[in-house]
């Protein structure tokens, strides 16, 4: 299930980020999976799952966001579960 919903978005910041609007949702998604990983409330299975990429193509959205690869232990085990199901 999804949730569409409306923001208002100045467009000095669309431009600031340099996508179209036909980009820009998936941008948004983009950053929240990736907020949600850094904040540790998601795995990075788990993250990449919520943007039907696969961990290595996640790991490369991270390198391209210059954000820094933040794997516990409790990373693995998460990661670990997800794979089982």
């Amino acid at each position: 299930m999804a949730l569409t919903t409306k923001v208002k978005i100045p467009e000095e910041v669309v431009e600031l980020l340099g996508e179209s609007e036909k980009t820009l949702p998936r941008r948004i998604e983009e950053s929240l999976a990736l907020q949600l990983y850094l904040e540790g409330r998601v795995s990075m299975g788990k993250a990449a799952e919520l943007l039907d990429l696969t961990v290595s193509e996640f790991l490369k959205l991270m390198r391209r966001r210059k954000i820094k690869l933040r794997y516990t232990a409790r990373d693995l085990k998460k990661d670990a579960e997800t794979l089982e199901t």
